[in-house]
């Protein structure tokens, strides 16, 4: 029997393999089974037979492979306690050594054992070499089924040599390894643009070093740490928002070329066709925005530009009458209702990207006093909305949909109650833990109104319109939420800047003076 074919082996309770006679005996030794009782049997046949009976050279038990590993490698695994720190090459553990604990252990990676530091130094380090631990076992079978499973055949090993040796040049290949990486740059940014923006706190929010080198570097030469956070937020949410805008306006294609197939008055088309094109130009000025985040005056009109069109173009298409363009009046009448109904999801992101971005803006300029002038005069008007949303949910019947929209608007008044400190100035600090409080209180709400609407939607709707219809819904509910957050943070900053300046010209003049006194006599 050839040294290097590959065998099964079993001592009663499970099988193992494939592997070498010399691996089979190492291994068998290291997991404790009796070489007495123990079977063999090579893949092409049915018959188990006694591992003593195998009379060649590789049976007896020789003593584990010493293997020379090449210095450079991280291989080296310390524990301290319950912690484990590593892999270490040579140099970096050699480095550490003087410095760590007594009680340190290490072992190598891949070697089952731990040793003191010390021990494991004087034979790894002085000796460069380690002992190799046994190969997991390859399958484990009942023992009832030992005798009924087939092997597989030799030729499946010979082919996972081959495929390994393809899977390492594939991996090897200079475009892999650059797709990888990159897929890891990407993966790893979607994770704090989204962290940026469920954080919205800039006590919290930082750019990072290569978003300042860029910003410094640009043609409006950023240079305030201050003003890089707020870019690098701007950014976040610009990229976030231009992936849902993309995701809702792509999903339009389909019902865009149904209209444009069928037999639909020449007129109906070609505004439908300019209905869609709203999105699809807000989606590229979004997305010009997003290219020239670094100049902080262009991308802020681009994004304004961006909302705008994708808010009030649908708008301004649905004051031309439907029947008009020669549609018929019932059909008219069903389609004006699920555009309008589009458009209200919209005016809902309206109010709530209003309040989160003046909640937001308060981190950032805790010693303003607008964030409380904003909620003040929003949450109401959001709270009204939602309410007649629930009046309406009431009147038909809709018990779900009710307590959605009660709980929204119940939501929607929480940030008031926090209006009163977010007038007064304080540190960063104090603000930051404010607009939490304010986004608790508010969140436990809002969270509970999904919960019933979504509730609502797989009760009363069919599962593949309530799929596709919530996609829709939830990511255009989504971008425009974000671009809300975003035109307003920019819009907030701009008016409180020009009324500090217009305060600071008008102290001491007779119209401040007389408006002080008017005020006084109103108290």
């Amino acid at each position: 029997m050839s040294q290097e074919q590959l065998l099964y082996y079993s001592d009663g309770t499970d099988v193992r393999g494939p592997a070498t006679i010399e691996t089979i005996g190492i291994e068998a030794v290291a997991a404790g089974m009796d070489l007495d009782t123990l079977m063999i049997i090579p893949p092409n046949e049915t018959e188990w037979r006694p591992f003593a009976e195998i009379k060649t050279e590789s049976t007896s038990i020789k003593p584990p492979r010493v293997v020379t590993i090449d210095t450079g490698i991280k291989r080296h695994l310390l524990r301290q306690g319950d912690h484990t720190l590593g892999p270490f090459d040579d140099t970096e553990l050699e480095c550490m050594a003087a410095d760590l604990p007594e009680d340190t252990e290490a072992r190598q990676a891949g070697v089952a054992g731990w040793m003191p530091l010390a021990q494991y130094l004087q034979y790894v380090m002085e000796g460069g070499a380690t002992v190799l631990a046994p190969t997991a076992s390859a399958s484990v079978i009942p023992p009832a089924s030992v005798s009924s499973v087939a092997p597989p055949p030799p030729i499946i090993t010979r082919l996972s040599e081959s495929g390994r040796k393809k899977i390492a040049e594939i991996a090897a290949n200079p475009y892999v390894l650059g797709a990888k990486d990159r897929a890891s740059v990407s993966a790893s940014l979607a994770r704090l643009f989204i962290s940026r923006i469920v954080k919205s706190d800039f006590t919290l929010v930082r750019a990072t070093e290569e978003e300042r080198q860029r910003l410094a570097q640009s043609g409006d030469c950023t240079t305030s740490a201050l003003a890089q956070d707020y870019a690098a937020w701007r950014r976040a949410v610009m990229v976030i928002a231009l992936a849902l805008l993309s995701v809702a306006t792509l999903h339009n294609l389909p019902d865009l070329w149904e209209v444009l197939s069928e037999s639909a008055p020449f007129m109906f088309k070609l505004w439908y066709l300019a209905f869609f094109a709203t999105q699809v130009v807000a989606l590229m000025l979004l997305g010009l925005s997003v290219i020239g985040w670094t100049r902080m005056a262009g991308s802020r009109l681009l994004g304004w530009a961006a909302w705008c069109l994708q808010f009030f173009g649908p708008m301004l298409l649905l004051l031309v009458p439907l029947r008009t363009l020669g549609v018929p009046k019932d059909l008219a009448a069903v389609m004006g209702i699920t555009f309008t109904l589009a458009l209200l999801a919209k005016i809902f992101g309206l109010f709530s990207g209003l309040v989160r971005s003046a909640l937001t803006l308060k981190t950032l300029l805790p010693q303003g006093r607008f964030a409380a002038w904003v909620v003040g005069a929003v949450a109401p008007f959001s709270a009204l909305f939602f309410g007649l949303a629930a009046l309406f949910a009431v009147q038909t019947g809709a018990t779900s949909l009710a307590y959605g929209f009660i709980a929204f608007t119940v939501g929607a008044l929480m940030p008031l109650a926090h209006a009163a400190e977010m007038a007064k100035p304080c540190d960063e600090i104090s603000a930051s833990q404010l607009v939490t409080r304010a986004r608790r209180s508010q969140s436990g709400a809002m969270l509970a109104g999904l919960v019933f609407l979504g509730w609502y939607a797989l009760k009363v709707m069919e599962i593949d319109l309530t799929f596709m219809g919530l996609l829709r819904f939830v990511c255009g509910f989504l971008a425009n939420l974000l671009m809300v957050t975003l035109a307003a943070a920019d819009l907030i900053i701009g008016l409180t800047k020009k009324s500090v300046e217009q305060t600071r010209q008008a102290e001491g003049t007779a119209s401040s003076i007389e408006l002080e006194q008017r005020l006084n006599a109103l108290r």
